[in-house]
Parts: structure tokens; C-alpha cells; sequence
């Protein structure tokens, strides 16, 4: 019994220091700031649970997802090509070109600088004749001229199966 009673008094005199070191400025400054700390953190979920939030998160995942997708049809599409043997292709109309330029170069001989003037004239010419052609088909847009074509062909069309 004189064990029981000397277990409790340990015990009793264990808790006494407990509960004095609890008091201390320390661990009261301690315990202050896991109290802030776990009111923050409660703010912190509240403010993550509001719907604003969770549709936020739920974008960020659609378009964590999208750019997946986006990635990997770019992939695909590239594995495509070169299986393909398009890029292959490409790759030698490029050296082909340049070949063509280096021969044409030393061709001209000491004419280079006419001849890449030349070239330079050759594709402005080409981009101002796309561009003529990109306005003048914005232009029949606008002004119906493309429509009432499209419109004429219908009209022959149906002229023809009637007639045949």
C-alpha cells in the first residue's frame, strides 16, 4: 500500500510541476502563438471553403487538365509528322532551297548582291499580292459578292438536276 501512496505522491508532485511550467512566461508565449497560429489556419480553411474558392480550384483544375490534353494532342500531332515523314520532307526542300540560293550565288559570281536583291523583290511582290487577295476577299465579304456567287452555283446546280 505504501507503494500506491508513493506512486500517487510522485504523480501529484509530477502534475504540481507540470502545471508550474505551464505558467511560465515561455510556455504561455508558446501556447499564444499555436493559439494564433490555429486561428489563422481556421480562417485559412474557411476562406478555401467558400464557393468563390472552390470554383477557383476547380478552374485550376480544368485547365491544369486542358493544358494536359493540349500537350499531349501536340505530342501526338509531332510523333504524327515524323512518322509521317513530313518534316523529313520539309527538311530537304529546305536544304534544296538553300542549295539553289548557294548555286545561284555562285552562279552570279561576284553578282550576289543583285541576285539576293532580286530574290527580296520576289517575295515582297508575293506578300503584296496576298495581301491584294486578302482584301479583295474581305471586301466581297462585306459587299455580298461571295454570297451571291455561292448563291448563282446553288441556282445552277438545281437548273442543271432539273433539266437532266
Amino acid at each position: 500500500m505504501s507503494g500506491k501512496l508513493r506512486d500517487i505522491r510522485e504523480t501529484a508532485s509530477d502534475a504540481i510541476e507540470i502545471i508550474h511550467e505551464i505558467g511560465t512566461p515561455e510556455v504561455r508565449s508558446s501556447l499564444d502563438k499555436i493559439k494564433d497560429t490555429t486561428k489563422e489556419v481556421r480562417e485559412i480553411i474557411q476562406a478555401l471553403s467558400t464557393p468563390e474558392m472552390v470554383k477557383n480550384m476547380e478552374n485550376m483544375r480544368l485547365t491544369a487538365e486542358s493544358m494536359q490534353d493540349a500537350a499531349s494532342r501536340m505530342e501526338n500531332t509531332f510523333k504524327e509528322l515524323k512518322e509521317s515523314g513530313v518534316l523529313d520532307e520539309v527538311k530537304k526542300t529546305s536544304e534544296s532551297a538553300r542549295n539553289v540560293m548557294d548555286s545561284f550565288g555562285s552562279a552570279a559570281g561576284g553578282n550576289n548582291s543583285e541576285v539576293m536583291q532580286a530574290s527580296k523583290e520576289t517575295v515582297q511582290a508575293v506578300k503584296e499580292l496576298v495581301q491584294e487577295l486578302k482584301l479583295a476577299i474581305s471586301d466581297s465579304r462585306k459587299s455580298g459578292v461571295i454570297k451571291n456567287v455561292n448563291e448563282t452555283v446553288k441556282e445552277i446546280s438545281s437548273l442543271k438536276d432539273t433539266v437532266t
